[in-house]
Formats: structure tokens, sequence, C-alpha cells
């Protein structure tokens, strides 16, 4: 199927998708950044698996259902989420303050002390935050290892331990503990588990940690995707990115074919490797649509002929914004696969299917 009018304009549409899922994923990479967003959500799993309440909510007696008004309502969310980021910042602020005097789980807890901040504290887990140039602590770490963290884990138990390591000694610093501490119990479960080794007992350690990561990681792609899309709808709007318009007049128009067509099979497309800044990714994007635009002839930006003149006009716009956002919204890496294959496509056509 090589030189298909179909294939051209499906990878016109293609890279304009492409450069901009790059340009947002960028931009949401340089919030992430910019507000240690990582760093929290992984605060956020050691505060679930070492603070988090484990004694239910008493029940509440059945009443009749009462209507709030919405304004209430909307005042309620408002302050619940901000009590939430005021006690994420103070959770980020005391584990970067954190040294090896809090490390001590007994002592500390009798301080009132979070455990999460004591793990913190601990050397093993301190080397990973990042240091200023004056040697200050600036940013707590984005990742922490599970062997890190269940080595850290298993010395604030047993703080005084010397010679062999036992899980004997484990258990009983376990039982020094107040009940109230929420990951005793959990404790208790992977010693019993064990079975009396120590090696089996870490590795159960390391697992407890790893599948926490997981559902944080995933909680973590669920703000990212938020914000994916909200950026992409900025970007689509913003540089005048609009499906309908780039699929017709490309289809419409040979010449135009060929220049885009050429831009789809730069395989190094706004791709200058892991160590590009989201700065230099959004940059790099800027300049690309520039270039599809000035060079190419792509119906981008805003002037006198991308302008709708009439409520059928914008409506067609608007839904040429929807369908960028929603395909851009499957990220960079899903069109580039896209062009990849498109291009297969365009030169050799399909691959014959094997005979074995």
């Amino acid at each position: 199927m090589p030189n298909s009018p179909v294939l051209d304009t499906a990878a016109a549409v293609a890279v304009s998708f492409f450069v901009v899922a790059l340009a947002s994923s960028a931009v949401v990479e340089f919030i992430s950044n910019l507000v240690s967003k990582r760093a929290k959500y992984l605060l956020r799993g050691l505060r679930d698996l070492l603070d988090a309440p484990t004694a239910p909510a008493a029940p509440v007696a059945p009443t009749m259902p009462t209507v709030r008004p919405k304004p209430a309502r909307k005042t309620q969310r408002v302050a619940t989420l901000r009590r939430g980021v005021a006690a994420e910042t103070a959770l980020y602020g005391a584990a970067l303050a954190a040294g090896p005097a809090t490390s001590d789980l007994k002592a500390s807890s009798d301080q009132g002390l979070s455990r999460t901040v004591q793990l913190m504290g601990h050397p093993l887990v301190s080397a990973f935050k990042q240091t200023g140039a004056s040697g200050d602590r600036v940013r707590n770490p984005s990742y922490l290892p599970s062997s890190t963290f269940a080595t850290a884990l298993i010395d604030i138990l047993v703080p005084d331990r010397t010679g062999q390591l036992s899980l004997d000694r484990i258990a009983a610093s376990i039982r020094t503990l107040d009940d109230g501490v929420p990951f005793v119990g959990a404790v208790e479960s992977l010693l019993t588990a064990a079975q009396g080794d120590v090696t089996a007992f870490r590795v159960s350690l390391e697992r407890w940690y790893d599948n926490e990561m997981a559902r944080i990681a995933g909680s973590y792609k669920r703000w990212a995707k938020r914000w994916l899309i909200v950026v992409t709808a900025l970007v689509a709007i913003g540089f005048q990115v609009d499906t309908i318009a780039i699929a017709n007049q490309v289809y419409a128009d040979g010449p135009l074919q060929q220049a885009v067509v050429a831009a789809a099979e730069n395989k190094t497309l706004c791709q200058a490797g892991p160590a590009a800044s989201p700065t230099d990714t959004a940059g790099c994007v800027a300049h690309e649509l520039s270039s599809l635009h000035t060079q190419s002839g792509l119906p981008l930006g805003w002037s006198g002929g991308t302008t709708p003149t009439s409520v059928g006009g914008w409506l067609a716009k608007v839904l040429g914004w929807a369908l960028t956002v929603f395909a851009a919204s499957f990220g960079a890496p899903f069109w580039f696969d896209a062009l990849s294959k498109l291009g297969s496509l365009r030169n050799t056509g399909p691959r014959p299917a094997t005979t074995t």
C-alpha cells in the first residue's frame, strides 16, 4: 500500500497527535518535578504502610437522609482538600528534616513522631535525599528500593542489635510497641510466615513494600492522566490542533501529504533521549509544530484562514479539538509506535503470515 492517500493522511494525523502528546507529557512532568509529586506519593505510600489507622470507624446510627445545600457541600470539599494539602506539605517537610536522631522507633514514638518520618531519618534512606550546593537536603527521594526499605525498617525495629540478627529479637522488639502501631500486625504475620528464616522475612518485607508501591504508582498515573488531559486541551486550543481540519487538508493536498509524511518518517522526532529535560522537550515540540505549520503548510495556529466564521464551523472546530485531546491522551509512546507501524505499511505493506 505505498503512497496511499489514506495512509498518508493517517500518518499526518498521527504526527499531530504525537507532538501534542509529547508536549503535554513534558508539561505534566515539569509540574510533577516542580511540586515534588513523585516524592509526595512515595511518602503517601510509606504513611499508608506505617501510619494508617487500623481501627475501624465507629458505626453510625442510621438517620433520616438530609439534603445539604450545594454550596455547603462544595465548601466542605474545598476545606477537606486544603487540609489534605496542608498535611501532605507538613509530612514532606518533616521527612526532609528527619535525621538519624529520629530513627529510634520506640523513642520517637514516645515523642509522637510519625513512623514515616522515623524511617525517612534512617541513614540508608537519607542518602537518597537530594542535597544542594551547600550540602543541605533540598528534596526527598522520588523512589526508594525495596531492599533499602526492608533493611532500614529492620534496623529501626532492632536498633541496638549486636552480632547475628534473629527473628526472635525482631519479635521481642515488636512486642514492646503499642498495639496502636498499625504495621505491628503485618510484621507479626510476616514473622510467622518466615518460620525462623531471616532471609525469607526480609524478602517478605520487600514484597509487602513493592505491593504498596505498585498501588501508589497507579495513583500517581491517575493524577498524571488527569493533568495530561487538561494540558492537552490547552495545547490543542493554543496551537489550534484540529484533527478534522488537518485530515481534510492533508487528504486533499498531495504535496502537503509528502511534506508531513517526511516528518512522520523522522525517527528522532523530538526524541532527545532520557537526558532531555521537560523544558527542552516542550521547546522542541513547539519548534516542530511551528515548522509543520510554516514549512509544511499544516493548518495549525490561529489565523484568518483557520478561525471559524459560523456556528457550524465552531462546532466542527470544538469536535476537532476534542478528538485531538482524546487521541493525544493515549500518550506519546503509543503514537510513536503507531507512526512506526504506519511507516512500515506505507513502505512495504503488511508483513505476510508465516507457515510455521
